[in-house]
């Protein structure tokens, strides 16, 4: 799953770049792809029928049995690492690397999407060997390993002197991803209870 995330966080920054250099209106358009994907999924994906264990009683007892299992210790701390992640890819990376790469280095849109793009590259090769990985080490290590290589991007960045050698720390940056993600929604899955693990991934 999270391969085939970064397999379209690797391909939008370099398509909507392209699309950028044309007219600054035609990336938004690549949010329309949704609704044919839609149609795809409602008259071509069947769902395996499930027979649940417990009886659903309803929304309301099904909310208060997601927020009992939100409200374990560990479920709690691996939701706060989801949320500073995100808070970093959306914040220095998504919001702030593209303004910089504009007012600091004059790059282009194709090339703030192909420097970009290059996160996402190490996500890809360093989550479709997870398996691999999480034999060689412990989620614990893994996650600490993820967030290690977020701070050497930070420090990095600055001291590349030169816009294109942002593709280094951003790779790397991107294999950390790449081990820290699944290791965190894993982790998360394992600690919800069976019935509530939707409720739980959806927090």
């Amino acid at each position: 799953n999270n391969s085939a995330m970064s397999i379209g966080a690797a391909s939008i920054p370099l398509l909507s770049g392209v699309l950028a250099g044309i007219s600054w209106e035609l990336p938004l358009l690549l949010s329309g792809t949704a609704l044919p994907l839609a149609f795809l999924v409602w008259v071509s994906m069947k769902t395996p029928p499930y027979k649940s264990a417990e009886p659903y009683l309803g929304l309301r007892p099904y909310l208060l049995a997601t927020g009992k299992a939100i409200a374990h210790r560990e479920v709690r701390i691996l939701l706060l690492f989801t949320v500073i992640n995100f808070m970093v890819i959306f914040g220095p990376i998504v919001t702030f690397f593209p303004e910089l790469a504009d007012s600091k280095f004059h790059a282009t849109p194709f090339e703030i999407g192909m420097v970009m793009s290059s996160m996402s590259v190490g996500t890809i090769l360093a989550a479709l060997q997870i398996s691999k990985i999480s034999r060689c080490m412990t989620t614990r290590s893994g996650m600490i390993i993820g967030f290690a290589t977020v701070g050497a991007w930070m420090i990095a960045l600055p001291l590349t002197g030169s816009f294109l050698l942002g593709i280094i720390p951003l790779f790397i940056m991107g294999i950390g991803q790449g081990i820290f993600a699944p290791m965190n929604m894993g982790c998360l899955i394992s600690r919800a209870p069976y019935e509530q693990r939707s409720g739980v991934l959806a927090a």
